[in-house]
């Protein structure tokens, strides 16, 4: 391979990276400076809550009463789906009686969107809320998704979910990481939603009109495919970072891995089933934004891998690039080392961040091969319950 073909590759790579961390951000910044307004309102909708549960009994009652604690002033009912539960979650959700809650149950494990089907079709209310069952609400946050209803073009309006216990994390590197990650993440969907389109509702807590929240197939990941949905329908979708939920971080790298390995494997499949559609209807901007924060981000390990081997390959042309891969050399060190201090229990918050980069990276690459194998990937696991 010659010198210039080699430099071509190093130097494409670099870019497509540096777009996609920061030049898109940059884009975004000068092309919005500032979020969308929140909208008055005096009208509260009715709420359908929607929470699939499948084993998570060590946390299903204290979700049932953080929403009920809300006092939302308008109607609101609280359908629990169990996916096939074989723990006493069925039982502790029974046992509360509740006129405003109400069981229902997959006998079968069928999945999470199935649940969620399930549920949207029980739901009673003009507006359905989607909510994790170990993703606690912050008082206040529900009122706070509604108001951005009062406007007619808003379709659906995403939540933001923090890692731990209380606003004030601890200071255990893979929570730091984590909010580290939500924090970029919510400056991302800030701008975002100014343009009208997010690339993805936070999973832990969003909002829809019933109108446009369609049934959902069992492979496609369902918090991609609404905002999509929406955008098809002609319709907004906003980012409220003031309505907040608070969960248990992921225990470890390997928990953070099969995550996003599933979750970016259901992801192509979202994105390569609808891209035709938003170019037939002409949403450019739509399309734009998924390519550039979400498909980018699944395959960023391979633009990593491409620049690493043709720097190694350039390293005797000159300073340039034996810097640039020195650099690079630091970087995956410093990865490593933290991969080990989390196998030996030592808290590593500096050192978390590019081993929590190279984790999430590689999880695209996997979950790629996971989408083109066509393997099956419905269900899933409760965080507390792998804990």
């Amino acid at each position: 391979m010659s010198i210039l073909t080699l430099e071509w590759c190093f130097w494409s790579a670099i870019g497509v990276i540096l777009y996609t961390y920061i030049g898109y951000p940059l884009f975004l910044l000068v092309l919005r400076p500032g979020r969308s307004v929140h909208h008055p309102t005096n009208e509260w909708p009715a709420l359908s809550v929607v929470v699939a549960a499948y084993n998570e009994a060590s946390c299903i009652a204290e979700k049932v009463r953080n929403l009920l604690e809300h006092d939302y002033p308008g109607e609101m009912e609280v359908i629990v789906v169990s996916d096939g539960s074989t723990d006493r979650t069925e039982e502790i959700v029974r046992v509360l009686e509740c006129p405003q809650v109400t069981l229902l149950i997959q006998p079968n494990r069928a999945g999470k969107n199935e649940a969620i089907n399930r549920g949207v079709t029980a739901a009673r209310g003009d507006l359905i809320v989607l909510t994790d069952a170990n993703a606690m609400l912050v008082k206040g946050s529900l009122c706070e998704l509604v108001m951005s209803f009062a406007d007619p073009a808003v379709g659906l309006v995403s939540g933001q979910g923090l890692y731990g216990d209380s606003v004030a994390i601890a200071d255990g590197a893979t929570e730091a990481v984590g909010n580290a990650y939500v924090r970029y993440e919510a400056f991302l969907k800030g701008r975002e939603s100014s343009l009208g389109f997010l690339p993805g509702a936070d999973g832990a807590l969003y909002a829809l009109r019933r109108d446009v929240c369609v049934r959902l197939p069992s492979e496609m990941v369902h918090d991609l495919l609404h905002p999509i949905t929406v955008a098809l329908d002609g319709m907004r979708s906003e980012f409220v970072p003031e309505a907040v939920t608070l969960e248990p971080p992921s225990r470890d790298a390997s928990t953070e891995f099969e995550r996003h390995r599933r979750i970016s494997a259901q992801g192509y499949r979202v994105f390569f089933s609808r891209v035709g559609a938003l170019l037939i209807a002409r949403k450019g901007l739509a399309l734009w934004v998924l390519v550039s924060h979400r498909f980018l981000r699944w395959t960023s390990s391979v633009p990593l891998l491409v620049a690493f081997v043709s720097n190694v390959l350039l390293v005797h042309v000159g300073p340039l690039y034996g810097l640039a891969l020195g650099v690079q050399v630091v970087f995956y060190a410093a990865a490593a080392v933290g991969a080990a201090a989390e196998h030996f229990g030592l808290r590593t918050r500096l050192l978390a961040l590019p081993y929590f980069f190279c984790v999430v990276s590689v999880a695209g690459l996997f979950g790629f091969a996971r989408y083109l194998s066509g393997a099956p990937q419905h269900t899933w696991q409760s965080g507390r319950a792998q804990a």
